[in-house]
């Protein structure tokens, strides 16, 4: 039958960012439905390892690889090693996946990034459909002509947000269908007031392309104005850049005001206790911590692009990504605020994703789109 056929997951890693949250749903939607189910995970947080086991443990019927890649450790080992040590992961991949194809009669493969699309005719040659689900922008996938060659030969392909969409379909000349992320449900736990300080939730992953400078840069402004802690919660991906970042807290003595707290899968706790939540993202898929804040009742800022601009309902919730002198004034407009008019403006949103971004309706899109 049809509905039974077994679908591969190539994952980056199970636990990391919004991204692999979303696919945990998917596989997680899938597997209480009956579906048959494997899935490559290429590297792991040692961090997240208790995470892994879990949700391993929780679904013990779905075929797990791990490739435990190392390309991530020596990608600032030299060009040699790099290389060498990315060679050596590939063909290992490549053996996991034959041996799962064969033995588990594999039928298609779902693939999130390039490592997974460069795999396109390894799959083809055991007669897989692939699937590849763009869960960023969409611009950097189809920049170059090679990408788009393979894209191309892909047999669907999906995207997570009307920009990506509409980016894709024009370059690839070719429908891309948009599938909405999908949000839990949760406890409505608006937090209106204030006492000590004004508490900011800032969860991204360390990366330039996350943009916690400007936050930074944006409370500095305030330091004088108000009492504030401001929680940066995500994998430090590029230490350079948290350097960077440290040295921005030291030069405006914001030491007991900015905390980092690397990955936290318990988001739901920093929720529940944040006055506001700042998205500074220069670039995203769909902005996943954006809706979870909605659904649990914290107000947000996000920078204006067009991914965070599909999802905020208020305009003037958005601020230039480069201008922290905007953000530092739409920080003490929320801050002001009045309580009624604040929890108005949360129920809207948490409205607005309870009917968009349900998801159950997730993984009934994806259904459909897996099997027919």
């Amino acid at each position: 039958m049809a509905s039974l056929k077994r679908t591969l997951f190539i994952m980056p890693a199970l636990f990391c960012g919004g991204s692999e949250k979303q696919i945990r749903f998917l596989i997680d939607g899938l597997y209480k439905k009956g579906y048959p189910i494997s899935v490559l995970v290429e590297s792991s947080l040692k961090e997240m390892e208790m995470d892994e086991q879990n949700f391993v443990q929780a679904h013990s019927g779905v075929s797990f690889l791990f490739l435990n890649s190392s390309v991530a450790i020596a990608k600032d080992k030299g060009l040699i090693i790099k290389y060498v040590t990315k060679i050596v992961s590939l063909l290992k991949m490549l053996r996991l996946l034959g041996r799962e194809i064969r033995e588990k009669n594999v039928e298609q493969v779902m693939v999130t990034n390039l490592t997974g699309l460069i795999l396109l005719f390894f799959f083809k040659l055991y007669k897989c459909d692939v699937i590849y689900n763009e869960r960023n922008p969409g611009d950097a996938v189809t920049s170059f002509l090679w990408r788009r060659f393979l894209l191309k030969r892909c047999d669907k392909l999906v995207c997570n947000s009307k920009a990506a969409s509409w980016i894709m379909s024009q370059r690839l000349r070719l429908p891309v269908p948009v599938i909405n992320n999908g949000v839990e449900l949760q406890e409505f736990t608006p937090v209106t007031d204030f006492k000590d300080y004004y508490r900011i939730i800032v969860p991204a992953r360390i990366s330039k392309i996350k943009n916690q400078k400007v936050v930074l840069e944006a409370v500095a402004q305030l330091k004088n104005e108000m009492n504030f802690q401001v929680i940066f919660a995500g994998t430090i991906e590029d230490h350079y850049y948290y350097e960077e970042l440290m040295k921005i807290v030291s030069e405006f003595n914001l030491e007991d005001n900015v905390k980092f707290i690397g990955f936290t899968s318990n988001l739901k706790q920093h929720y529940k206790q944040s006055n506001l939540l700042i998205l500074a993202s220069l670039e995203e898929g769909t902005p996943n911590v954006l809706l979870e804040a909605y659904m649990h009742g914290v107000p947000v800022l996000a920078s204006n692009i067009p991914m965070n601009a599909d999802c905020v309902l208020r305009k003037d919730a958005l601020f230039s990504p480069d201008n922290p002198e905007e953000l530092a004034k739409k920080i003490m407009m929320f801050k002001a605020m009045m309580k009624e008019n604040l929890l108005e403006i949360l129920k809207e949103n948490r409205a607005f994703v309870e009917k968009h971004y349900g998801e159950e309706r997730m993984v009934n899109d994806y259904i459909k789109i897996l099997y027919n």
